[in-house]
């Protein structure tokens, strides 16, 4: 799995408690109309940069109606900003070879993954244009809580609906072939972003490459969610 970044702005940021902790609760309620536009951000200490596309909410069906517990069901999103790319192995290595932070599963606090037994890339390739793939969801929130320390800004994954928002109404190129990898033009293998044409939110990759984690746990009683801003906590499984 990869992750690709969401991000709303927040008062008070400094007196937030640990993303790990906060991440499912928080809710996109304060938008500057002036604000709401692309932006690039540096990872500081870093030549890293990334790109932030703003995505105005709204209302749309969710779900699908072959899959029996994913019912389509009317559902409205807050204003939110999403990545323009699935983040890459330039911006994960900056936190994964950050020698200032232990590799514990315990410790309460930022830790970095713990080392891959073997290469998980399956020799697809893992240079700086690459997504970052095969982190567990919880490694790619313990991403986004030390981008926070590093940025002072609050980035997190995005919901289930957040990312089906984005990807259903940022209306894509009819040539699949056009618009993202898929098995008769991958060659059993993912790519670099932003190698074919974004969609609409000038967004890229929402279709094919790489599935992608989303702060949602599975849960049956999906159906049952709030119509607004759903979000199935990250709580049990």
């Amino acid at each position: 799995m990869v992750l690709r970044l969401f991000f709303c702005p927040v008062r008070n940021a400094h007196q937030m408690r640990p993303l790990i902790l906060t991440a499912f609760v928080f809710l996109c309620r304060i938008l500057l109309a002036q604000d709401f536009k692309v932006y690039d951000q540096t990872i500081a200490g870093t030549p890293v940069v990334f790109k932030m596309m703003p995505v105005a909410g709204g209302k749309f069906k969710m779900g699908s109606a072959v899959e029996p517990d994913e019912q389509p069901k009317t559902v409205e999103v807050s204003s939110f900003w999403m990545a323009a790319t699935e983040v890459t192995f330039a911006e994960w290595d900056a936190y994964f070879k950050d020698q200032t932070l232990p590799q514990s599963k315990i410790i309460d606090g930022v830790t970095r993954a713990t080392p891959q037994y073997i290469d998980l890339t399956w020799g697809m390739g893992r240079d700086q244009k690459h997504p970052a793939n095969s982190m567990s969801q919880l490694a790619a929130m313990m991403y986004c809580r030390w981008l926070f320390e590093k940025t002072g800004i609050f980035y997190r994954l995005p919901t289930e609906a957040e990312w089906e928002y984005a990807c259903k109404t940022g209306t894509t190129e009819q040539n699949l072939d056009l618009a993202a990898w898929f098995k008769k033009n991958s060659a059993g293998k993912f790519h670099h972003v932003m190698q074919k044409k974004p969609n609409t939110l000038g967004i890229y990759d929402m279709l094919g490459n790489l599935s992608e984690w989303t702060l949602d746990q599975y849960a049956p009683g999906y159906g049952a969610l709030a119509a607004k801003d759903p979000l199935a906590a990250p709580a049990t499984k």
